[in-house]
């Protein structure tokens, strides 16, 4: 929660101005109503004159303005009188600073024989009324031994089609009723013990991050939802991993999924951190990913970036109702041992 004893709503922006950075709710559907940035919740009222309201948990209206300014990047923490006061307590503080531990990211020790292979194929049946070309590209990205995920490549666009192969090695396409284990989850067993990995949208940028020599994971298009993500960080926390550094899509879906997956590490005790992009990657444009990213800055600038970030980038926290949580946690099963993969008609894939 937001300590905002010392914060001056006199020299920040209206709440009007901010209306921008709020995610609408339903879709848009419904005018003048958006995702509540503390609950997360999709009932926050806004009238056109800028007042507001969460009509789902009664969020403290300070809370849900201070969230909008961190949403808009605008928000600066406060700054405590006391703490210039004293000539001792400024020295205290440069000798805590000094002793601050370097994080740092999980990185290979080789890279061979990890690179996932793409192959050109007839055109399937069932992607012929997709596209007219009588060839595609085909890469298969194994997420276990037995679960993975196709993806076709065509002039007109793309497909991505989950499977899982059976014992008797016969393709069966997925309904998605799965968990699958996070894409590059091997890596981070092998490699990523007391250290930080990258959590990356779309299995694209986890082979870049191969590239780069960097340990990252992703997770399975369906398998971004709070129920899900609550199983694979349960998963990641088993491999005793430092933490998360979050480095989404730069747009508002891959905001709202980070947001998501933050909450839910919150809750079951994982650190995490979210690159922002306005300050550390500012030629990112709208929907760019960290391939773009490399692309525009290179390799070994981004590799530096990444690091600086992991290491100045504050700890997000959120004033969520965790009685929603709770209730999910003992759903899953998940509070205190962390041991069971069962979630009803979800099971996870090993």
């Amino acid at each position: 929660m937001t300590n905002s004893n010392n914060f001056d709503a006199t020299l920040q922006p209206e709440f009007k101005d901010l209306i921008g950075h709020l995610t609408p709710a339903k879709g848009g559907k419904e005018k003048g109503k958006y995702i509540c940035p503390v609950c997360g919740d999709d009932n926050l009222s806004v009238c056109h004159d800028g007042k507001f309201k969460c009509f789902s948990n009664e969020c403290d209206t300070k809370e849900i303005y201070i969230e909008t300014l961190k949403l808009a990047g605008l928000y600066q923490e406060p700054r405590s009188e006391n703490s210039f006061n004293s000539g001792t307590k400024r020295n205290n503080n440069r000798k805590h600073q000094s002793k601050k531990t370097h994080l740092e990211l999980a990185k290979f020790e080789s890279t061979d024989n990890i690179f996932t292979q793409s192959e050109m194929i007839p055109t399937p049946k069932f992607l012929k009324q997709q596209t007219s070309d009588s060839e595609v590209t085909r890469t298969t990205y194994w997420y276990s031994k037995t679960t993975g995920v196709y993806r076709y490549d065509f002039s007109e666009g793309k497909s991505i089609c989950p499977f899982i192969e059976q014992q008797d090695g016969k393709i069966r396409y997925q309904k998605r009723n799965k968990v699958f284990l996070p894409y590059g989850l091997k890596q981070v067993d092998d490699y990523a013990e007391g250290k930080w990995i990258l959590l990356v949208e779309g299995e694209k940028c986890v082979e870049q991050c191969k590239k780069l020599k960097l340990v990252a994971i992703t997770f399975q298009g369906s398998d971004w939802t709070r129920e899900r993500i609550t199983i694979n960080i349960a998963k990641l926390k088993q491999a005793k991993i430092a933490g998360i550094l979050i480095f989404p899509d730069n747009d508002m879906a891959g905001h709202k999924k980070a947001v998501e997956f933050m909450k839910c590490a919150q809750f079951l005790g994982l650190p995490c951190k979210l690159i922002e992009f306005k300050k550390w990657f500012k030629r990112m444009n709208k929907g760019d990913d960290l391939v773009d990213v490399v692309g525009k800055y290179g390799a070994e600038a981004t590799i530096n970036i990444l690091d600086k970030a992991l290491n100045k980038s504050k700890y997000y926290k959120f004033s969520i109702k965790l009685g929603k949580m709770i209730d999910l946690a003992h759903k899953n099963k998940l509070h205190y041992t962390y041991k069971l993969f069962t979630v009803g008609q979800l099971n996870i894939m090993n």
